[in-house]
This record gives C-alpha cells, structure tokens and sequence, in this order.
C-alpha cells in the first residue's frame, strides 16, 4: 500500500486537480433535469412577461395612452417589437397615426361621468317646493269636518296662488 498523504490546505492543491474538481459532474437532481428546466423556463418567461408588461403600461402612460382602453389597448395587444420609448411612440405614429404631442385623450368613463353631472345640475328642479307649514294647514283644514269642501278647496287655492306670486312675480299680472 502506498500512502498517499493528504494536502493540508487548499494551496497544496495542482490548479489542474481544482480544474477538475470543478468540472466533475454532479449528481442529476429533480430541478436539473428537464422538469426542472421547464419549470424554470416557466416561471422566467412569466416573470419576462410581468416585467414587459410593466414597461409597456408605463410606456403608453407616456403617450398619454392607456393600457385598457382604446388606441393604448390596442397597441398593448400588438406591439411585440424594442420596448423602448421611442419604438413604440414611432409604432404609435406609424401604424395608427398618433401625435404624442397632443393633449392625452380624457378616458370614456370620465367623459361619461362629467357630463352627467353636469346634466344632474342643470336638471334639478327650479320650482322651489312650498314650505311644509303652509300645505299642512290647507292640508288640514280640507280635513276638518266643520269645513266645507267649498272652504277647503278656496283656502288651499289662495296658499296655492299666494305662493305662486311670492316665487314668481313676473308670471302673475300686477293688481
């Protein structure tokens, strides 16, 4: 038997037996073989298309595009080439005609919303409702049995036409 003696350090080591070292196989595990590797490319590839995504969005808010809506969802769902912000302003201009320079467009949902409201504000109604205390008492004494209709309906006409000329005086003739 020989006997071999055993470096004491790492500097005893040849370069060449470190080379090798380095380059022996290692034992094929789960995650090295190509289930692994798939599942590697998997999540990269997701991980690529997170990444792209992200770029992309901000790039049309740039733009003053959007990504979910109009022109910008359309660019989104094409646009595969250089994703950078000049490429996809020159794919914009080419392909859709799309000055970036111009003020962003208003998205449809605010647009929408805006002229509702101000639909609502000019629709409010501007006959202003008779205070409740007047048309209590007329209420009431169309009620009251030691009335007569007759007393009732005359009572409730003059807080009808009295209102009327405190609210509009230009729709009643000068006495």
């Amino acid at each position: 038997m020989t006997d071999e003696r055993l470096p004491a350090s790492d500097d005893e080591f040849s370069e060449e037996e470190l080379e090798e070292e380095a380059q022996a196989p290692t034992p094929p595990s789960e995650q090295d073989g190509p289930k692994g590797l798939r599942q590697k490319l998997s999540r990269v590839e997701k991980e690529n298309r997170s990444l792209r995504e992200q770029v992309m969005k901000s790039h049309l808010e740039a733009l003053g595009l959007r990504q979910d809506i109009g022109l910008g969802k359309a660019i989104f769902k094409e646009y595969s080439g250089d994703f950078s912000l000049e490429a996809i302003r020159s794919y914009a201009a080419d392909e859709y005609g799309h000055d970036s320079g111009t003020a962003p467009v208003e998205p449809p949902e605010v647009a929408i919303a805006e002229k509702v409201a101000g639909m609502h504000a000019v629709s409010t109604s501007v006959i202003p409702q008779p205070p409740t205390d007047q048309a209590a008492e007329a209420v009431a004494k169309m009620h009251d049995p030691e009335a007569t209709r007759d007393d009732a309906v005359a009572s409730l006409n003059a807080k009808v036409d009295q209102f009327g000329r405190e609210q509009y005086p230009h729709a009643y003739p000068k006495q």
